[in-house]
């Protein structure tokens, strides 16, 4: 049985000193069975190539990570559109500045590789990257 989920975002990061909410991003309609068995679990450590590592939190299809380095905060949200698939929104604060850029991941899961290819397009120039600029990447799952 499948249900079709509208992928709306709006929720709210509630670990900035100011409440910023992610953006509402329409991400087409899709089929999305119900049934969250169906997907993988990506929950755990994931590590770039370089060697900065991130936490992924998941429920049934539903994904979200946080992410801090010496100058930015990160926050990304999302679900998954297919067993191999999830699409997630970030939003990233400069620790200097307060400012905030928002950016639409396309996350493609390979199980047997244990590797998450990152598609990250930024959806503004509020701050030091430019809207439009994509940049990819490959997570690594740590044993």
């Amino acid at each position: 049985m499948t249900a079709i989920f509208m992928l709306l975002l709006s929720s709210l990061w509630t670990e900035l000193s100011t409440s910023w909410s992610l953006p509402p991003i329409y991400v087409q309609a899709v089929e999305v069975p119900s049934d969250p068995s169906l997907y993988p679990n990506v929950s755990g450590l994931w590590r770039t190539t370089t060697g900065q590592t991130t936490l992924f939190k998941q429920n049934d299809i539903e994904v979200w990570y946080d992410y801090n380095n010496n100058s930015f905060d990160h926050h990304a949200e999302g679900k998954f559109i297919n067993a191999t698939t999830f699409r997630l929104t970030q939003i990233r604060r400069n620790k200097a500045t307060n400012c905030i850029t928002y950016m639409k991941l396309t996350c493609t899961l390979n199980v047997l590789r244990r590797e998450i290819r990152v598609e990250s397009e930024n959806l503004d120039s509020n701050c030091d990257l430019l809207q439009g600029e994509i940049v990819h990447y490959t997570l690594y799952k740590v044993e």
